[in-house]
């Protein structure tokens, strides 16, 4: 028992040194699933990373793709419009012609019978009022050819996704 009064200090120091090899075993543990912690967080990082670069690149070509269906569209829908413009100019300048023409032969300056809107009113077109008659007659061709165009653009359009 003296061998006990006398290293009384050793028995705290002991528990001390178990304490502190069961903390070393515990920390070690601690520190490992630290690691393979950090090591799964920065994999998860580069696989976010790397995906959503993927997703980027991936919306930019479909932006494009359908950027390039708009354009096509719209060319052809105008390439269409335009045709059916020219058409109609030379229908309306052949039209204007034989109205020249019918004017030139019942006289200069006078009135020429026209078949057509003001037929059966009995009324004869001076040459100011058939290139009136030509010039409104072709603007709601025109606006009609637009608004057409206009429907079948739209129409295409949001078929494109």
């Amino acid at each position: 028992m003296t061998w006990l009064l006398r290293f009384w200090w050793s028995v705290p120091v002991i528990a001390l040194v178990a304490a502190l090899l069961v903390t070393r075993g515990t920390l070690a543990d601690t520190k490992a699933t630290l690691a393979d912690t950090r090591a799964a967080y920065e994999a998860f990082q580069s696989d976010v990373k790397t995906k959503t670069a993927q997703a980027k690149a991936d919306d930019a070509a479909h932006a494009l793709d359908v950027q390039n269906q708009h354009d096509d569209l719209n060319q052809e829908v105008a390439n269409a419009y335009q045709s059916k413009l020219d058409d109609m100019g030379k229908r309306y300048a052949a039209l204007r012609m034989q109205l020249t023409e019918a004017q030139t032969h019942s006289g200069v300056g006078g009135a020429a019978n026209v078949s057509g809107p003001v037929a059966g009113t009995g009324h004869a077109l001076t040459a100011a009022q058939s290139d009136r008659l030509l010039n409104l007659l072709r603007e709601a061709d025109e606006n009609t050819l637009k608004l057409i165009a206009l429907q079948r653009a739209a129409s295409e359009q949001a078929k494109v996704r």
